[in-house]
């Protein structure tokens, strides 16, 4: 009770603690990952990926390590028993290490696609269920049943090809264990009856019956930790082709903001200048920092936008907007109006700073967008 318990809180708080700094870090991401991702992809990462490691944490992982004890401790009494079918034993386990390598090898990847896969049809049916309304104005069912089917079968088939290799580990190695268990008894046999003397660690002796008897119980004490390990193989590979997506993740760089042009409360001076306070006045002004004087100074917030000459592309080698230049004096209304792709969108993710334009500059209150700190660009 006492291991069940400390595991299942061990699995619990490490994917608690994974949880939470993956939302940590989501939220400091530009918008661009979000926009190249769908919702029910970034979804399955909190979910399948993380829950996966869990098992492999609470469950697999301990028991791997087990095995792995028993595999040194067995080891240890077999080189002290008899060197000859020691060697025999280690030869077996050097085949077993092929089978594993091979079969890893050949799965992981299958692992790899089917979790992608999983995200992916995850994404399809987020997407599904938020454009419902859409489906069925346009009457798109039929299609988006095709469309399912489609992703629903490619996870199908990944999931097969992954389980179908790891799944022909755990036989393989038991049979090679029950070979093994064969040939020693054959071996101690011919040892015996011809009276071959029992080499180990602790010197030289004849060969006698209860060296066999012993070391057929060795060697199955040998191969059920091999045999287990092989068992969680397909919740360790699944785990790993989790974590790769989990860190993919993780590692993606936060929102850089270099800003230093800051959005302050302020009222009016003697002058009409702006005046910096800390209550709210309902007033704003822009706080410019001057490096070569150490020093500040004040504009009011009007709210006057300028696009001149700006170029962008969502991919560099790609420029989708060319040369757009325009205003917006405060209090003007200004409608964009075009076709789906035309750039209207665009146009006002570029005065939020979610993306950085190619050429050309970007102004807000005369001042270029990239010297305001996007924390108070956007709250402005």
């Amino acid at each position: 009770y006492l291991y069940s318990y400390l595991m299942g809180k061990v699995g619990q708080g490490v994917q608690k603690r994974i949880r939470d700094d993956l939302f940590k870090h989501m939220q400091k991401l530009p918008v661009s990952y979000f926009d190249s991702r769908t919702n029910g992809d970034i979804m399955s990462v909190y979910t399948n990926d993380v829950d996966a490691l869990r098992e492999m944490l609470s469950r697999a992982l301990p028991l791997v390590i087990a095995a792995f004890m028993q595999l040194i401790t067995s080891s240890v009494i077999m080189i002290l028993t008899d060197l000859s079918l020691t060697a025999v034993v280690i030869f077996f386990a050097f085949l077993i290490f092929l089978l594993t390598k091979f079969v890893a090898m050949k799965s992981a990847k299958n692992f790899i696609a089917q979790q992608k896969e999983m995200g992916l049809t995850n994404g399809y049916i987020e997407e599904t269920i938020s454009g419902q309304k859409v489906i069925k104005v346009f009457n798109y069912e039929k299609r988006n049943i095709e469309g399912f089917e489609k992703h629903n079968n490619e996870l199908y088939q990944q999931s097969l090809r992954a389980t179908r290799l790891s799944n022909v580990l755990m036989p393989g190695v038991n049979q090679l264990g029950n070979v093994l268990y064969a040939i020693i008894c054959i071996m101690g046999a011919l040892f015996f009856y011809y009276k071959v003397p029992s080499f180990s660690l602790l010197g030289i002796r004849p060969f006698q019956i209860e060296i066999i008897t012993s070391f057929i119980l060795y060697s199955k004490l040998f191969i059920r930790p091999i045999g287990q390990i092989s068992n969680n193989f397909n919740v360790i590979i699944l785990a790993l082709a989790g974590s790769s997506r989990i860190f993919e993740m993780m590692d993606e760089k936060e929102e850089e903001d270099q800003g230093y042009v800051l959005l302050v409360n302020a009222k009016e001076g003697e002058n009409g200048e702006p005046v910096e306070v800390e209550k709210r006045t309902g007033k704003w002004a822009w706080k410019h920092y001057h490096k070569d004087s150490d020093s500040y100074s004040y504009t009011w917030l009007r709210g006057k936008i300028t696009f001149d000459d700006v170029d962008f592309g969502y991919v560099k080698d790609k420029i989708v907007l060319h040369n757009i230049t325009l205003y917006a004096y405060p209090g003007q209304k200004v409608a964009f109006v075009g076709p789906t792709g035309a750039g209207k969108t665009t146009i006002t993710n570029l005065i939020n700073r979610f993306y950085d334009i190619a050429d050309g500059k970007v102004r807000y209150d005369d001042i270029n967008i990239n010297k305001i700190k996007k924390e108070d660009l956007r709250r402005s």
